[in-house]
């Protein structure tokens, strides 16, 4: 068979518990599953000498099973993090957003990038600009969208359903969140590091979303907006 050692691990993705519910699915869990989707970066020196004719580069791959079917992706001189939407299901059955993230380790020496770790957030990230790393932390900006459900109620309604007495009805607001989440410490196995959440700051612009997210050095800046309809 092929040589899969440079195929990073995913079984961390399932790290909410072995536990699945009357439906047969994990706790934690994406839109299409852990293999919804293959992420492989490359490393290649371009400065290096190459075959003018077939202009081929002498390119390393190291690739991983990604939980997510869109992915935003941070890069620094130091890291490669690609983060891709989801969600996280609950006790009781409820669901909330939340956005997966899958850490590469980029090598001075142009070999593979090795993969370093795997996170979550609760909600969805805006781009590139709302991730960040410094001194081995990650820093990312989210929100969580505000939520509707058909709720019971006995007021004549357009959007009640034929078959259900229920209208439809915002039952949370949007807000947004900072959350600050640290590497493994140097030496952990590549294969088992998951990243671990150190301080949220929460409630941010409550009823909006991010509009605008950058980081500087240890401050961060973070824009919210919400559209309002003039009557």
């Amino acid at each position: 068979g092929k040589d899969c050692s440079a195929v990073i691990r995913v079984a961390l993705y399932a790290s909410g518990g072995a536990d699945v519910n009357r439906d047969g699915l994990p706790d934690t869990i994406t839109s299409g599953g852990i293999l919804r989707s293959y992420i492989q970066t490359f490393s290649f020196d371009i400065s290096a000498g190459h075959d003018t004719e077939s202009l081929g580069l002498d390119t390393k791959a190291a690739g991983s099973f990604f939980p997510s079917g869109s992915s935003e992706v941070y890069a620094s001189k130091d890291v490669i993090i690609a983060a891709g939407r989801g969600y996280h299901r609950h006790p009781g059955g409820s669901w909330s957003q939340s956005t997966y993230f899958l850490a590469y380790k980029l090598q001075a020496d142009g070999s593979a990038p090795s993969g370093l770790s795997i996170g979550s957030a609760p909600g969805y990230v805006l781009n590139q600009f709302s991730m960040d790393e410094y001194k081995g932390y990650f820093r990312v900006a989210t929100t969580e969208r505000a939520r509707w459900a058909c709720v019971e109620s006995s007021e004549p309604s357009v959007w009640r359903s034929s078959w259900t007495r229920c209208k439809w009805r915002r039952v949370s607001e949007s807000k947004s969140q900072l959350v600050v989440m640290k590497f493994p410490e140097s030496g952990t196995s590549e294969y088992s590091g998951e990243m671990k959440t150190i301080k949220v700051i929460r409630d941010l612009g409550v009823t909006e979303e991010i509009k605008s997210a950058r980081f500087f050095d240890d401050k961060a800046y973070i824009v919210t907006f919400r559209q309002v309809r003039v009557s």
